[in-house]
């Protein structure tokens, strides 16, 4: 049983617990920012993707996992950066009225 305490480090989770409490202070505190909606957006989605590294990386253990299941994640990962710039540059193209 004491082997199984051995390999637990507690250190890692609790250094990415207060990276994402950093990250979602500097979320609220960007929104204050008075900047254009496309950049607010881009922030948002900058610091969104970082949280979302961190949390599938140490707390969903796929810094663990082979290979393959981290090709395909970032596959899916690609697929939603190039609808994201699908969607956004049909945006940027509209006229506003």
């Amino acid at each position: 049983m004491k082997d199984i305490f051995k390999s637990i480090n507690v250190l890692n989770p609790s250094i990415v617990f207060i990276v994402l409490v950093l990250l979602t202070i500097t979320t609220v505190l960007l929104s204050g920012i008075d900047v254009s909606d496309s950049t607010a957006v881009i922030i948002a989605l900058a610091v969104a993707s970082i949280k979302a590294a961190l949390v599938l990386t140490y707390f969903m253990h796929l810094n663990h996992e082979p290979l393959v299941f981290k090709v395909f994640l970032g596959v899916a990962f690609f697929t939603l950066l190039v609808i994201f710039l699908l969607t956004f540059s049909d945006y940027s193209f509209r006229e506003m009225s």
